[in-house]
C-alpha cells in the first residue's frame, strides 16, 4: 500500500469507478454510481470553503508493481539533527511512486464524489488530495470488503454535536 498527496487534476483521469449493474453479480462489482446530488454539494463546499478535505481517497490499481516505486534513503544526519531515534519510527519507505499513465487504471474503492467534485473546480490544481493506493496485488475480495467497512462501520454524526460545532465555528 502506498501513501501520497497530489492534486486532483493529476489523477481525475487515471481512475474510474467500477460500478454495479443489473447485468454484473455481486462478485464483479461493488462501487454505487456517482450522485450528481453529492457531485453539487462538493462542489459547493470547495467554492465556498477555503479547506481541503483530510480523509483519504482509497483507490487500487490493475497495473502497479513495486518497480514503480523507487526508494530514497534518509541521510543518517537527519535523524540525529532532528534527534529523532530511528529505532523507534515504524518501517516506512519513502520515496518516489510513478502512476501507471492509462486511463482508468486507478479505480476507485472510496471517495467517488470528493475526487470527482473537483472536477469542475478552480481549486483542482490547487488542492491536495491525500491518497492509500493498493498495487495489484489487492483481490477484488479484499476491495469490497474495505468498501464494506468503510461504508458500514462509520458512524453519522450525532445532531447535537453537528450543532454545537457548528456554533463553534461561526466564530
Amino acid at each position: 500500500c502506498y501513501a501520497f498527496s497530489t492534486n486532483p487534476s493529476k489523477i481525475i483521469d487515471l481512475t474510474t469507478v467500477i460500478h454495479r449493474t443489473q447485468d454484473e453479480g455481486l462478485n464483479e462489482t461493488y462501487q454505487r454510481f456517482v450522485k450528481s446530488k453529492k457531485l453539487e454539494g462538493v462542489e459547493d463546499y470547495l467554492s465556498s470553503h477555503d479547506r481541503q478535505f483530510p480523509n483519504n481517497l482509497i483507490l487500487s490499481s490493475e497495473t502497479l508493481k513495486s518497480s514503480n516505486f523507487k526508494k530514497i534513503d534518509i541521510p543518517q544526519n537527519i535523524y540525529s539533527t532532528n534527534q529523532i531515534d530511528k529505532e523507534a519510527l515504524d518501517k516506512s519507505q519513502y520515496g518516489f511512486l510513478k502512476l501507471p499513465n492509462v486511463y482508468g487504471d486507478l479505480h476507485i474503492i472510496d471517495g467517488q464524489h470528493r475526487l470527482f467534485g473537483y472536477s469542475r473546480s478552480s481549486k483542482k490544481d490547487k488542492h491536495f488530495i491525500n491518497i492509500l493506493l493498493y498495487d495489484k496485488s489487492m483481490q477484488d475480495i479484499e476491495k469490497m470488503r474495505t468498501f464494506q467497512d468503510i461504508n458500514e462501520n462509520q458512524d453519522g454524526l450525532d445532531v447535537s454535536i453537528v450543532w454545537e460545532l457548528y456554533e463553534r465555528t461561526l466564530k
